[in-house]
């Protein structure tokens, strides 16, 4: 990386479901709004706002993206006039993966 942009230290971390209620349940005791007890947790005042409409995580989904080009040559033969999306959805992958294969 490059030493003179800042790159923070949490990329990629998520919060765990007890720190997530620990902040709420602080909030509702202490009657503290969004940006106060984001700043006392040192938090992004989105993610208590997040957290307070939904405090489990949203799933994160795994895409398929290597493809046998052997089958991606025989869904073109089929479907010679398909959308990328149409032979991602055939294929299970990711539609990105058919644009990176052609």
């Amino acid at each position: 990386m490059f030493p003179y942009i800042a790159q923070p230290d949490n990329l990629e971390m998520a919060y765990s479901l007890d720190f997530r209620r620990k902040v709420l349940s602080v909030r509702e005791k202490k009657g503290l709004t969004i940006a106060e007890v984001a700043a006392r947790f040192e938090v992004g005042v989105a993610s208590v706002t997040r957290w307070v409409k939904n405090i489990h995580r949203k799933p994160q989904g795994f895409r398929q993206r290597k493809i046998d080009l052997e089958v991606l040559r025989q869904d073109i033969r089929d479907y010679p006039d398909a959308y990328q999306y149409e032979r991602a959805k055939r294929l299970g992958v990711a539609q990105n993966a058919i644009f990176l294969a052609l």
